[in-house]
């Protein structure tokens, strides 16, 4: 949904990242390097997930503008709707399945420690 401003998934996912590495170095210099045996299994899903809403989020944001721009100009505009429906179904078929592989992963290694 923040796509449609095209700068702040790129900030999100700088700041993501940041925070991410943080806790991580936090946690190795707290619990040792093992605790990364629980922080980063479920990454490896979510990850490809944030990335691919940053993509897609920028990519719905650009359309948007374009539309509004050409809109504005009275040119002819791209078709919007199909934009937003592909990026719709990314969102579901690809993105909350790796969500959720990744939430039931940290469930469990959380559970069992």
């Amino acid at each position: 949904i923040m796509g449609i401003t095209i700068i702040l998934p790129p900030i999100f996912a700088a700041y993501n990242g940041y925070i991410a590495g943080f806790v991580a170095g936090k946690s190795i210099h707290a619990f040792g390097s093992l605790i990364l045996t629980k922080l980063l299994p479920h990454g490896i899903f979510e990850i490809p997930a944030f990335c691919i809403s940053v993509v897609f989020g920028v990519r719905f944001g650009v359309h948007l503008w374009s539309w509004i721009v050409s809109t504005i100009l009275g040119k002819e505009r791209s078709p919007l709707k199909h934009v937003f429906h592909e990026t719709m179904l990314v969102y579901i078929l690809y993105v909350v399945p790796l969500i959720i592989i990744a939430g039931v992963i940290e469930t469990f290694l959380i559970w069992l420690q």
